[in-house]
């Protein structure tokens, strides 16, 4: 009917985005598991891949409005990523099975800059993976996964951090609070 057509969620079926009836973007069944789009309209996609449209993209990609491939964005996740948020500043928050962003540790959690560069102050360190980020309208940051602990305090499955642009630090200040501040 020449609308905005396509299905995702988590473990998609037919991992494939169409726009005005025709395929942009193609990924093996079950290989796209998150899709985002950035204020640009330019689509953020995670999963299972380790290529988009024959060129390699480990984990997460950014595509054009058209389906081109972003060439100069490439995170490369050193394993599936299952969440993807942008936040209100254009940085990128990534949640999966990953221990490495860029070829910087971070256990299941990173923020990366708008150009796939990996933010350096930010490390929550989750002990198990993130399978979903979802931003609060007030910008702080909701975790769920099959995590115990986020930055060395008791979180089981579920964590919400601080972000608050007056400062930028990872406080821990009691078991009961994570909080991450950036400026």
């Amino acid at each position: 009917d020449g609308d905005h057509a396509g299905q995702f969620g988590d473990h998609a079926e037919a991992a494939q985005i169409v726009q005005l009836g025709r395929v942009i973007v193609e990924a093996q069944p079950g290989a796209l598991q998150r899709v985002a789009v950035q204020a640009d309209g330019q689509i953020l996609l995670g999963g299972g891949f380790t290529s988009v449209g024959g060129t390699g993209r480990n984990y997460i990609a950014r595509v054009a409005v058209d389906g081109t491939l972003d060439g100069g964005f490439n995170p490369d996740a050193n394993s599936n990523v299952y969440g993807v948020s942008v936040q209100a500043d254009g940085q990128l928050l990534l949640g999966g099975g990953f221990t490495s962003v860029g070829g910087t540790g971070r256990n299941y959690i990173a923020r990366v800059a708008a150009d796939g560069t990996v933010d350096a102050g930010f490390n929550p360190n989750a002990n198990g993976p993130v399978y979903s980020v979802a931003l609060q309208t007030d910008g702080r940051i909701l975790l769920g996964g099959q995590f115990g602990t986020v930055g060395g305090i008791a979180r089981s499955f579920f964590a919400r951090l601080v972000n608050d642009s007056a400062t930028q630090s990872l406080t821990i200040p009691s078991a009961n609070r994570v909080e991450w501040l950036r400026g």
